[in-house]
């Protein structure tokens, strides 16, 4: 009886995180394609390692769409599911920005490879002190314009060369933010700004 109350509740459990992930993946891609229609591009969220990141990027990736007129989606893991978001942007000509946070740039990598096997460009990825505990050796492939690092204090000195993480150094053009005054826990939201800008003077557009 012990075994089966004990059972039941990692049962429970199970359930509650699996319902808790699957909402926080595709609340984000909803809202999305609502707005894909009307929009002028698509900016993609990975968050963190839950539940210790929270939502942050999920609230950073709505308020730049929103100021920048972007349609947007956010994940914790689960990259595959923003492909068909992916390709239905790509199919307008709308340019794709793609940002993770933490353990969370892997998983965006994982999804900027996907999109390279189908030969889909991402015009700026975005990673935010990334890897777990700053250790990220992901290699960024050649169908991304740009990438910025942005770094925080608690990964100071770790990202001195990010052209080394660079699959083809001629195709991507890499930018490294040293943002030593932040933590990494506040790093996201003190970029909104940074990202709006490199994304609207990117676009050749203006703020709306």
């Amino acid at each position: 009886m012990r075994g089966t109350a004990f059972r039941f509740r990692w049962c429970t459990l199970g359930l509650f995180l699996a319902s808790f992930m699957c909402s926080a993946c595709t609340d984000g891609l909803s809202n999305s394609a609502d707005r894909q229609g009307d929009t002028r591009g698509l900016i993609v969220g990975i968050e963190g390692l839950q539940p210790f990141s929270g939502n942050d990027i999920d609230s950073l990736t709505k308020k730049v769409a929103a100021d920048t007129h972007l349609a947007q989606a956010s994940s914790s893991g689960f990259y595959r599911v923003h492909m068909p978001l992916i390709r239905s942007a790509r199919a307008s000509g709308h340019p794709i920005y793609i940002v993770g946070y933490s353990l969370g740039a892997v998983e965006a990598t994982n999804l900027v490879q996907a999109c390279r096997k189908e030969n889909i460009t991402v015009d700026i990825l975005f990673l935010l002190d990334p890897g777990a505990l700053c250790a990220f050796s992901e290699k960024i492939p050649s169908n991304v314009r740009k990438v910025v690092f942005y770094v925080s204090g608690s990964c100071d000195g770790v990202f001195s060369n990010p052209q080394q993480l660079l699959e083809d150094p001629g195709s991507t053009h890499v930018e490294l933010e040293d943002l030593s005054h932040l933590n990494h826990g506040t790093l996201p939201s003190g970029l909104i700004g940074s990202i709006e800008g490199r994304i609207l003077s990117g676009s050749g557009r203006t703020r709306p």
